[in-house]
């Protein structure tokens, strides 16, 4: 039983550890809803799940490690592996998405709109938005 018991936690802690997604499990692309870290748990709106048969929606899934957790916040894009396990869903691997490479665009602040939260800027092009350059106004978060 104890062989058993360490095989076991063995093969949790290579799964947990991995920074690459355990094989033979399709990795699942999501968005994070919900970060719960009193209840280990994080609410995921998800693509499909072929190896649970599951259609795209959002939903609550256990984390195996909490470490999953750090630094994980409402919005972010991610990709991550998930099973059932003792009846829970629980997720077995989870990295952050990468942000895509964004150009570097020169401008002159032509005016800044507090009430708004907008600034004006004339701008090179944007060759990411195939803009040409001009002056507009841009939204900020």
């Amino acid at each position: 039983m104890k062989s058993f018991i360490f095989a076991t936690a063995l093969l949790i802690s290579q799964i947990v550890l991995a920074t690459e997604p355990p094989p033979n499990y399709p990795v699942v692309k999501g968005e994070v809803r919900k970060v719960d870290l009193a209840s280990n748990r994080v609410s995921i709106k998800h693509e499909e799940i072929p190896n649970l048969n599951m259609p795209s929606m959002t939903m609550s899934f256990l984390v195996q490690d909490p470490n999953f957790l750090n630094g994980l916040s409402v919005g972010d894009k991610i990709n991550f592996v998930t099973d059932e396990i003792n009846g829970d869903l629980t997720v077995l691997w989870l990295e952050k998405q990468a942000l895509p490479t964004l150009p570097i665009v020169k401008g002159v602040v032509r005016k800044i709109d507090l009430a708004s939260s907008r600034i004006s800027i004339k701008h090179e092009a944007i060759p990411n938005l195939d803009m040409p350059g001009m002056t507009m106004s841009f939204l900020v978060q």
